[in-house]
Parts: structure tokens; C-alpha cells; sequence
């Protein structure tokens, strides 16, 4: 999710193995803030999976197929949900692919 300017008010990086087995969740303004880690939840090759970002009072929840991923990730200081003007999906770690980005705003 990001705001007009390009800066990220969040980034969720899914680094499956080899690389890292965790998920990655940060911001960038001017530069990456302090990166949250979390464990990789469990997919299956080929299969397709859901990942769903809900938007709180003042911190973004993110589940995998229904499950929350075990960590929230605050509002970083400079941002608020009303600068978000884009929402991007790119590739993905270790042949993990994206084919369908829906936004729904309630």
C-alpha cells in the first residue's frame, strides 16, 4: 500500500525457502524502517492461497488463508490510511506468483 509519492505505508514479503522461510513486513519513507518478521506459513506447490490485509484503528492484520499470520504491523510514524493512493503486487520470492490483487474497501 502506498502513498502518491511512492513511499510504502506497508510492504509483506513472502521469502519462502531456501532464502529465509519467514515473512517480511516493513515500511519506506526515504529509506526501509525496521523490518517485523514472522514465520512463513505452510503452502502448497501449485496450489493457490489467499492473502487478505485488513486495515485497523492503527495497524494493519494479515492472514493467509484465513489465518492470522501471528504478528500485526503498527502505522508508522508520517502515515495514515487515507494517504494510500495505489496498491501494488510485484513477482515474488522462489517462484511464488501473484494472480489476482482484489481491493475492497468496507
Amino acid at each position: 500500500m502506498r502513498k502518491a509519492d511512492g513511499t510504502y505505508m506497508i510492504h509483506v514479503d513472502f521469502r519462502p525457502p531456501p532464502s529465509e522461510n519467514k515473512v517480511v513486513l516493513n515500511s519506506y519513507v526515504s529509506r526501509w524502517q525496521k523490518e517485523i518478521r514472522t514465520a512463513l506459513p505452510k503452502f502448497e506447490n501449485g496450489k493457490l492461497f489467499r492473502v487478505d490485509i485488513y486495515c485497523g484503528v492503527d495497524r494493519f492484520y494479515i492472514y493467509q488463508n484465513n489465518v492470522h499470520l501471528g504478528t500485526t504491523f503498527e502505522y508508522r510514524t508520517g502515515f495514515k490510511l487515507s494517504d494510500i493512493k495505489r496498491v501494488d503486487l510485484h513477482g515474488g520470492s522462489n517462484s511464488f506468483q501473484w494472480v489476482d490483487k482484489r481491493v475492497i474497501q468496507l
